[in-house]
């Protein structure tokens, strides 16, 4: 009894020992103060660790740093299990362990991993440089399988940075520049804001991996500094969807500022890395949003290009653009609007009208077809304030239009203008008073300083207009004469140019004298071509000069036999040796055999002969298969045999001649029917002796004498006349029938 009590003892404090250390080893790593820590991430580096979600509801805890913004990816690896439920989920905190990565606050932004799922991978979460945490805690289900928890971090500096999930923690961008991000939750959202030092316009480029889906998944907004105001007055944001590779939205002018844009998730949330550009151009002569009522319009002037778009379908809404005129003297104006060929040629893409300085009374108005410019007459304007609006039709277009206002007099500047740089002054048109930055109009300038051939002048111009005076220095400068050389030749000799000042007569190149060159011999040169018969004069000449060095005579070089075959005769043509110069053709016969002859063959029939037809006919050489004679040869004619059908006592007989050769016959003679029956012996036949011919059938019939008459044969007689008479008259019947 004490020895159990003893092992029963034991054995309690040995599953104690077991179940503290399972609980130590589990609870190493259950809480974010005891997390494991990776350390500090370097670019391109893997880290790993496993572990094992053995109790529902337990977490596990991890934490790396950092030290420069770039992208995290996380992967969790686990055994397979049948089930398609979650087993495990894992989440991202910020640096105190509590924030989510993505400062969601309604709902927790977690990733979860199926049994079913061998690995998940999740990548796209950009971080700032820092310290984070990851948590692993079961999903629906729980298992004790061992998972592996591995994270890789590459640094770049053109992504977004967790957390940027308000406007207050927007990223500045830098613009033209490409930047990455991601929402990773559905909740996520990213803040991005930009600064632009000049007035200009800008666009969104917007890209990410395709899929088939038409869900809209993205919404990406712009805003003005305050983060509240839409940068187009009726346009909250522009949609992304899954199978669009790549969108850009419209271009907007903007004055010099601060700028956000917002990019949340839409109607479908993705997690998938997107990359988007704000591409900027300076300009000055762009509209500026927002420039949606009169009270805001764009100051253009006159005769000045100016942009713009309509950003989104304004038809009966606030989304337009307003422009402000000030016209300074009376004259006829008119409107130009220019745009790319949109839509449909006829269809009202843009109007245009143009308003009084109340900003409500119309003047004028005009529709801007999608395969046309437009220019509108505006009519004679007074000095005063006047505002153009343009607005999107019924066929809206976001493409980029340009209009200006432009009048029909000439300037006339003043002929006297004020001093502006070194380069322009100011002229003002005696007309419209509009100042223009003109060039200076130089005279032609006067010598105050002579340069000689070692110190420097001057020369000094003035402007006609505005007396603005210049100086240019006058180098100093030699009266050069150039006395030209004279090239070397194969028997003369020649010199270098001299080069002087014939006013102070330095020497700038001194002529040097150069060696006559000699001639240089050419090969033989011939006269004419060499034959196998004709000799030809040649000589040679010196390369340079083509003076003659020598002269001589070849003879002909002789033929050269090598072509040489042998021709057989034939019937008609003789037989020889053919021999052939190889150089120049000439050719000759020789060993000549006479032509052999034909040899006549026996008559051969074109076709088989027959009964009717005639048959061409030819005789044939048996060597070279050459016709020699022809004929046309009659036919054979036909071969009679006579076949002889006897007549009957009733139907005509006759001849039939048939040709044994060919088939053909016709009746040559008849033979008339005998008209005499072959009777049998008589029958009696129901009280009638009757008498059947044996050719035809034919039957006659007379009454039979009563049995009395016959005495002791009536038995024998009556059975043998009933057959007879039977056969008899079915004999009858069947030859009247063959009759019928």
């Amino acid at each position: 009894m004490k020895k159990s009590f003893l092992y029963l003892i034991f054995t309690l404090s040995l599953l104690m020992i077991i179940s503290v250390g399972a609980i130590g080893i589990s609870a190493a790593n259950t809480s974010s103060s005891t997390a494991h820590d990776f350390g500090t991430l370097q670019s391109g580096s893997v880290y790993s660790e496993s572990g094992s979600v053995a109790v529902s509801g337990r977490d596990y805890w991890y934490k790396f740093t950092v030290e420069a913004a770039g992208e995290l990816t996380i992967k969790l690896e686990h055994e397979i299990i049948t089930s398609t439920d979650s087993y495990w989920n894992f989440v991202c905190y910020q640096a105190d362990a509590t924030t989510y990565l993505t400062g969601a606050s309604s709902s927790v932004p977690y990733w979860k991993s199926a049994g079913n799922e061998s690995k998940t991978v999740v990548d796209g979460i950009f971080l700032e440089a820092g310290t984070y945490y990851i948590r692993v805690t079961s999903g629906k289900k729980y298992s004790d399988a061992t998972y592996t928890l591995s994270l890789s971090y590459t640094h770049d500096n053109r992504t977004e940075t967790e957390y940027n999930s308000s406007y207050a923690t927007a990223d500045e961008l830098v613009l033209n520049e490409a930047y990455r991000g991601s929402l990773t939750a559905s909740t996520d959202e990213d803040w991005f804001c930009f600064t632009t030092d000049t007035d200009g316009y800008f666009s969104i480029t917007f890209d990410h991996d395709i899929t088939t889906s038409k869900e809209k998944t993205w919404r990406i907004y712009v805003y003005h500094e305050d983060g509240t105001s839409y940068i187009c007055d009726e346009t909250n944001y522009w949609s992304v969807t899954d199978n669009e590779a790549s969108v850009q939205t419209p271009k907007f002018g903007v004055s010099a500022g601060k700028y956000y844009i917002k990019i949340v998730n839409n109607t479908e949330h993705s997690d998938t890395t997107y990359t988007f550009t704000v591409n900027f151009t300076e300009a000055d002569n762009w509209e500026k949003e927002s420039n949606h009522t009169y009270l805001l319009a764009n100051d253009m002037g006159t005769s000045k290009l100016w942009y713009g778009t309509t950003a989104t379908s304004s038809y009966n809404s606030d989304e337009t653009d307003w422009f402000k005129i000030n016209v300074t003297y009376t004259a006829s104006y008119k409107l130009t609007f220019s745009h790319a060929q949109v839509g449909g040629a006829s269809d009202n893409v843009w109007s245009v009208a143009l308003y009084k300085a109340d900003g409500t009374t119309r003047l004028t108005s005009a529709n801007v077809k999608g395969g046309s410019d437009l220019e509108l007459d505006l009519g004679e304007l007074t000095a005063g304030t006047y505002y153009v609006k343009v607005m999107a039709n019924l066929y809206h277009s976001s493409e980029v239009y340009s209009i200006a206002i432009s009048d029909d007099h000439a300037h006339n500047y003043s002929a006297v203008g004020t001093q502006y740089s070194s380069t322009q002054h100011i002229q003002e048109c005696t007309l419209c008073g509009e100042t223009a930055y003109l060039a200076h109009d130089w005279n032609s300038g006067t010598v105050t300083d002579h340069p000689t051939c070692t110190d420097t002048g001057e020369k000094l111009y003035k402007c006609t207009i505005c007396s603005e005076e210049k100086t240019e220095e006058l180098p100093a400068e030699h009266k050069i004469v150039t006395v030209d050389g004279k090239e070397a030749t194969c028997t003369e000799e020649g010199y270098t140019k001299h080069v002087y000042c014939r006013v102070c007569e330095v020497v700038f190149e001194q002529s040097e004298p150069i060696s006559a060159l000699g001639h240089l011999e050419s090969d033989w040169i011939n006269k004419g071509e060499v034959s196998c018969t004709d000799g030809v004069d040649r000589y040679k000449e010196c390369i340079r000069c083509h003076t003659v060095l020598d002269e001589d005579h070849v003879e002909g070089v002789g033929h050269v036999f090598d072509n040489v075959y042998g021709v057989a005769p034939t019937c008609e043509t003789y037989g020889y040796t053919y021999y052939g110069c190889v150089k120049c053709g000439y050719s000759y016969e020789d060993d000549i055999k006479e032509a052999l002859g034909h040899l006549e063959s026996d008559w051969i029939n074109r076709i088989e002969p027959s009964c009717t037809v005639g048959v061409d006919r030819y005789k044939e050489c048996l060597r070279c298969s050459a016709v020699l004679v022809e004929e046309q040869a009659d036919p054979i004619g036909h071969v009679f045999d006579a076949h002889v059908v006897e007549p009957t006592c009733t139907e005509q007989g006759y001849i039939r001649d048939v040709c044994v050769e060919c088939g053909y016959s016709y009746e040559s003679e008849t033979i008339p029917a005998t008209g005499k029956h072959n009777f049998g012996e008589p029958t009696e036949v129901n009280g009638y002796i009757v008498t059947v011919c044996r050719d035809c059938g034919h039957s006659v019939s007379t009454i039979a004498p009563k049995l009395e008459e016959v005495g002791g044969c009536q038995s024998s007689f009556g059975v043998s006349a009933v057959l007879v008479a039977i056969v008899s008259v079915a004999g009858s019947l069947i030859f009247r029938k063959k009759e019928d």
